[in-house]
Parts: structure tokens; sequence; C-alpha cells
């Protein structure tokens, strides 16, 4: 019969992968060669990874226990997580950076640094900063994984100097994976292209990379540069595998610059981004922008559009979910309209399945393409009904039909219910008015005087190529 210590590697690490610290050490207590065999197992599981604040006395034991640690234990030290204090004087501490950088210069095995910070008030970039500060000023560049503090990075907070991306740029020469979730008030060109300066300075070598942005309610329509972008048109992530954007506000013109690397794309998730009001087409020329030039590895694709977030009441977009080789018509696309039906009353729902490659391939305008992969149902009555009477709830904010096109939804909306509603401002509607005329109506004006779906103008199909020497 085997003996534990005659098994595989992997079959061992498989058993001992739900065993807690001190059942490996009372394994590690049977013998000399079961403590040979089995103290890298009991060392990961305890040294792996660091839990901190930053307390200046916390930091000093954790120093103590770097600088004490011999090599063979300072490569089990790889990960270290940054836990929230609420003390602002505690983290402003003259000592904390200082003591930061000595840490870090005693981990020369340091991998993943992670922020385990949740909530807005937690003085998010108070904690930010010295641990960057740290590792630009040990010089460590053995990290491969970066996690940002989940309360939001003001974008401004990484509007850095052109001597600190250098030493960014020096520094996270081996970094794989970025998380960040941003902070913003209202875009503004300057500060987003700062922000994604910056990741591209680090990005040389960035794999996977997740970006989430809380902003504020503001009706208010962000807007790009006067060439229509939120990215500098040079920006290059050359090993991009794997993109997860959640609100983040970005052109047309912006995706394909990110995704021009197309044949190392393998996963994207994207998730309320949208900077353009005409957000079929935008979906619709990202999609065949990646299949035309060749995305051929891509192997998940997310694409959430459904609900009420965009204040268009004619069409629903549908999720998008597919999983396996995108470019094998027999790999199935599930289409989703109005998933989550619990949410608002009187929604229909509508789930089918279609080849998205032989899709895309068919048809070359946005509503025929639509048309096709929901069955002619992402404009019907059925599905769009809730959204009009979700149009209509009153005490909610309406952006300004003012200066808008004689084709802009909103205007012709607002102009038909100003004629069945003699009020000032026909965004505020009493609930005794909400009558089933209102929506009845609205669908009559459709089909009198259809909106037209006109097609993003993007003459400029493909992105400037990056001139490696610069």
């Amino acid at each position: 019969m085997a003996s534990l210590a005659s098994l595989p590697q992997e079959l061992v690490d498989m058993i001992f992968s739900d065993l807690l610290l001190h059942e490996i050490g009372k394994v590690r207590g049977i013998s000399k060669d079961h403590n040979e065999r089995f103290k890298h197992l009991f060392w990961h599981k305890a040294f792996d990874t660091i839990h901190t604040t930053l307390k200046v006395q916390t930091l000093e034991r954790l120093l103590g226990i770097a600088k004490g640690a011999d090599d063979e234990l300072q490569r089990y030290l790889q990960h270290i997580i940054i836990h929230p204090i609420e003390s602002y004087n505690e983290v402003k501490h003259p000592k904390v950076k200082s003591l930061l950088t000595r840490i870090m210069g005693a981990l020369p095995c340091l991998k993943t640094v992670e922020f385990d910070i949740r909530m807005r008030w937690s003085h998010v970039f108070d904690h930010w900063r010295p641990v960057m500060d740290a590792i630009l000023a040990s010089r460590r560049q053995t990290v491969e994984v970066i996690k940002g503090p989940r309360a939001g990075l003001a974008m401004s907070s990484l509007n850095l100097r052109e001597k600190q991306l250098i030493a960014y740029e020096n520094t996270f020469t081996n970094l794989k994976s970025l998380e960040i979730t941003t902070s913003v008030q209202t875009e503004r060109a300057d500060v987003t292209f700062a922000f994604w300066s910056w990741v591209m300075v680090i990005g040389d070598k960035l794999e996977d990379l997740a970006v989430a942005g809380y902003r504020s309610t503001s009706i208010h329509q962000p807007k790009p540069d006067a060439e229509g972008r939120f990215l500098p048109s040079r920006f290059n992530l050359p090993n991009l595998k794997n993109l997860e954007l959640v609100d983040v506000c970005l052109t047309l013109k912006d995706m394909k610059v990110m995704l021009r690397n197309t044949d190392k794309i393998e996963s994207i998730n994207i998730s309320g981004c949208i900077a353009e009001d005409n957000r079929p087409s935008y979906f619709f020329k990202l999609l065949k922008y990646l299949q035309t030039r060749g995305a051929n590895k891509l192997q998940y694709l997310e694409l959430p559009m459904w609900g009420y977030h965009d204040g268009i009441v004619i069409y629903e977009l549908p999720n998008l979910t597919l999983t396996g080789n995108w470019t094998d018509e027999k790999t199935m696309c599930k289409v989703e309209l109005n998933i989550e039906k619990l949410r608002y009353s009187g929604v229909h729902t509508y789930t089918c399945e279609k080849s998205l490659w032989k899709e895309l391939g068919k048809y070359e305008t946005t509503k025929e393409f639509w048309d096709s992969m929901t069955d002619n149902k992402w404009m019907s009555k059925e599905i769009t009904n809730w959204k009009k009477l979700m149009w209509a709830e009153p005490h909610r904010r309406r952006p300004s039909c003012r200066g808008g096109t004689a084709n802009h939804e909103w205007a012709r909306l607002f102009q038909l219910h100003a004629v069945y509603h003699p009020y000032n401002d026909p965004r505020w509607i009493r609930p005794q008015d909400q009558t089933r005329l209102n929506v009845e109506t609205v669908d009559t004006e459709f089909e009198r005087n259809p909106i037209v779906l006109e097609e993003i103008n993007d003459d400029e199909d493909d992105p400037a190529p990056v001139d490696e020497s610069d």
C-alpha cells in the first residue's frame, strides 16, 4: 500500500488543499520525511498571503517578519492585501511611506498587491498612494498583479507628471493583470487621457485588464475630445487577452483602439460602457470589427445591454453571452431580452440562441443584424412596452431635449406629452395622468413617424499603427 509521502505531488496538493493549517502541521510532525515533504505546503498556506493595514505598529511588525525571513521562506511571501483604517491621522503618519518602502524591498518575490477597500469614505487615495510610492521607491519589478480599491480612485489622482510615468514604466515591467475602479463626476478628455496614459505605460505585458467606473448621476452626456475620443489615439496594450469594462465611457473609436491587437483577445465583458447615443450601431460595429480584424482566439463574450439606462424606449437591446470558439458556427450565443423581468411589472421576455459569427457575416446594417439576432423582437410592442411605462413614471429627471435634432426621440416624445399634458415641463407627469393612452399614442406615433436608426460614422475603420520606435 502506497504511503502518503510516496504519492505524486499534484495528488498531494489536491488532498491537502482543503486542510487547515494546524492539520498540515500535524502531518509534518509524523516523521522527518513527512516534515521535509510537506513543509512547503505548510509555509505556502501560512505565509502566501500577507494581510496588513497601514498602521505604523502593524507595518513595523511586518517589516520584522520580512527582514527575518530566510531565502527559502521569502519565496512564499508573494501576495499582500491592504485593509483600510478609518483614522486619517494614522494613514497620513510620516513613517508609513518609509516603512512600506523597506517592506517592499524585503519582499523579493512579491507578485500581487491587493487593496481590500470597498467603502467610499475610506480615504481611498491615501491608502493607494503610499503603497504605490513604496513599490516605485524600492523598484519592486516582480509585481505581476494589482487589484485596486473597489471604492474607486478619483481618475484625476492618476494625472501624473512625466517623471512619475517613467518611474511606473520602469518599475511595473512584469505587470500582467490590473483591476481598478475609478471615480469621476463628469468625464473630461484631459483627465481620461491621463488615466489611460498611465494604464498604457504599465501595460506593455498586461494580459488581463478590468476597469470599472463610479460616476455621479448627472444627466449630462460625457463629451469626448474634438476627435471623438476618451483614449489617446496611440493607446496600445500589445499583449491584452482578457478585457472587462464596467460603466467606462469609451466611444467606438476608443473601443477599436483598445482592442487593436485583435489576434490576442480571448475574452471580452463590456457592461454599461457607452458614450454615443446610437447603441445598436455601436455594438454591431464593434462586433463586426472583431470579426473582420481576425479576433479568432475569442472564447468568451458577455455584453449585458438590456435595461432602462439610455432613455430610449423604441427598442430593447439583448444581453449576449457566448462561451467557446466563436468562429465555429456551431457555437451558439445566448440572446436574452428583458432577462430581469421581476425588476419591473409588465415585462415580456424572450430568449433564443444564434450563431453570432454567422449572423455577423450575413448582415451589413445595424437593423438587419438585430432583427435577425432577436427574431424581430427587439422593437416589438411586447418587449418595449415596459420602457414606455417607465418613461412616464413620475418624478424622474430626463435629459433636456433643447438643441436636439428633429430626429431625436426624446424631443419627439416630449412634444407628444406636452400636447396631452399641459405642464411647463413634460418630464414631470402626475400619477393620475399615467394612462394607457400615453403608451398607445406613443406606439401610434412611432408607426407613423418611425425613428431612423442611423449608422455610426466610422470611416476611420482601423486604428493608426503604433510606431514602436517612438
